[in-house]
This record gives C-alpha cells, structure tokens and sequence, in this order.
C-alpha cells in the first residue's frame, strides 16, 4: 500500500463491471392510446400486486398503477416515482449497485412498454466501469465525486443500444458541447476527470398551480411571485414575470435568476465557486394565496470534464 493510500479515492475495487437493464418504463403499444390492455409489471422479478389497466391516456394508466403499487414496492426496497409522460422511474431503497441492476419486465399484449437502463457510476467503489448495455442507457451524475477523480466508461452497446447524458451539462462537460455518442455494437470508450470548481451550484424551481401567490426566497431575500395575468394562463410567463420582476435585487446580492418554460434557475455570480457565495441556503418556495407553488432541484457544483474521444475507439 502506498505511504499515502488514499481509502476513498483509490478504493480496492478500482474497477466494476456491470449489466445495465432497464429501469425506466414508459407505456406503450397496445390500441386505444393506453384506453384498453393490461400488463403484468415486474420489478427484479417480483410481480406487481396490481396490475396495469389501460385508460383514458398512457399517463395516467402509469400514475393509476404507481399508486395502486407504491406501498407494495415500497416494502419489498423499490420507490416508485413519476417521471415524463407516462414513465416510472424505479429507484433503490438500499445500496449504492442496486440503481445499476433494476430490471422491469412487462407482460401484456395490448398495454405494454418500452424501457430505458440507468447507470450511476459510484467513484467510491470503482474509477473505471466496464458496462453492458441491456437497453439505451441514461448516464447519470456520478456519486461520491472528488476533485482530481479520473472516471473510464468502456460501453459494450450489444444490441446497438445508445448512451443519453444528462440535460444543461448539469454532469458531464464535453469540449466543444458534443457528446459522446455510441454510435455501434462495438466497444467504446471515454473518459473524465472530476473539476469540483468547474462549475458553481444551481438551483431549479419548478413552478406549479394554476393560479395565486407564493413568497420565493434565495440568499435571504423574499419576493412574490404572481400567477400571470389573465389571458396569458401559463407557468412560463409567470417565471418570466419574476425574473422580470426581482432580477436585479437578486443580482445585487449576487445571485442570478433566469426562466425557461416555468423554470427558475438561481445561481451565484461569482467566478470562484469558493465564495461563500456558492453555499447559500438552497431556495423555498411558500403558497402565499390559492395554489402557487413549486419543486426545487439542486444541483450541485463540478462537473466531470470529459475528454474529447471518437465513438467505438479503445482508447
């Protein structure tokens, strides 16, 4: 061992190879746009104790089987959660591999699905992962990141499967904005090195409700927020009109906020994401009358600086 072993950086497993199968499921197939069919839906093979029926639309046949299922996953170590449109996203209750060998199967011949694989590489337990594909695969934000971690992806797309990195480089940074893309059944390989100042943290307010009032605070400062004025009915304006509204008291204490299709985004303004800056409080959002309201999303500072790398090439 090295007179200066560092345990979390350089762990023993420094290498994890994984299968990644599919543990995402959007509705799909069938007749009727999701009106008719049933499917059996298991989760790691342990079937669902309510089954999916088709009705109305696919969305909400999937938010109808989510909470007839929530409680009964719940107890068996899965979470249940809304994604897009017609989608679940499935989720561990314990351990760090478990997000990387979720399977979901479907049975049905009129109500059925497609699926998407999820891979979360976990720095702590392994640098380099070897991954075979099960399904196309979204590439999340790595776990446990270090500044000065290097990370290797070597991606086995069997079945010309592809690769999805996460929206607004809110990860992985690629020179240039071109992302990695597994373009073929061979194998690939790309690269990264963990830049904890790269980036500073952002934090993403979601407005929902159709209506009212609700005090939004970042950095200490509170300000309303007004449901758009009638005739313009949407969340986009109403986080148009806050920006339009308190952007420049915002700024005055460092902090910018943008809005895009009803989402707000606060960050610092500060080049150097060592400022104290950069660890405000995360914002709220409170309902002041009727039903404004909204979700707040961290995300946090560093991103992963890719290399610049050819598709399918062993580097």
């Amino acid at each position: 061992m090295p007179k200066f072993f560092d345990p979390l950086n350089y762990p023993k497993a420094t290498v994890a190879a994984v299968t990644i199968l599919g543990s995402r499921l959007t509705f799909a197939g069938g007749t009727g746009g999701g009106t008719s069919g049933t499917a059996i839906i298991s989760i790691n093979g342990i079937a669902n104790l309510v089954v999916a029926t088709g009705v109305t639309n696919y969305d909400t046949s999937m938010v109808n089987w989510i909470a007839a299922n929530l409680d009964f996953y719940y107890t068996k170590g899965f979470i249940l959660t809304k994604g897009a449109s017609a989608q679940v996203i499935v989720t561990p209750r314990y351990g760090w591999d478990t997000v990387n060998i979720i399977t979901i199967t479907t049975v049905g011949t009129q109500l059925t699905g497609t699926l998407i694989g999820v891979l979360e590489p976990d720095l702590a337990k392994a640098k380099t992962w070897h991954v075979t594909f099960g399904q196309n695969i979204v590439i999340l934000r790595p776990k446990n990141m270090v500044n000065g971690d290097n990370i290797r992806l070597e991606l086995n797309a069997t079945g010309a499967f592809t690769t999805t990195w996460p929206t607004d480089s809110t990860a992985y940074y690629f020179p240039g904005g071109t992302e990695y893309v597994q373009t073929s059944t061979t194998l690939g390989t790309v690269t990264g090195t963990v830049n904890s100042d790269a980036f500073v943290r952002e934090d993403r307010m979601t407005l929902t409700g159709s209506t009212g009032t609700a005090n939004i605070t970042a950095g200490g400062l509170t300000k309303l927020a007004t449901f758009a004025a009638a005739g313009t009915t949407d969340l986009t304006q109403t986080a148009a009109d806050f920006v339009t509204s308190w952007a420049a008291a915002y700024l005055a204490i460092g902090i910018t906020v943008t809005a895009t299709t009803g989402v707000l985004t606060f960050k610092v303004t500060s080049s150097d994401p060592k400022t104290a800056a950069n660890f405000y409080a995360i914002p709220t959002i409170a309902n002041v009358t009727t039903d404004l309201l909204g979700t707040i999303v961290s995300v946090p500072r560093g991103r992963v600086i890719m290399n610049a790398a050819a598709p399918n090439v062993i580097q």
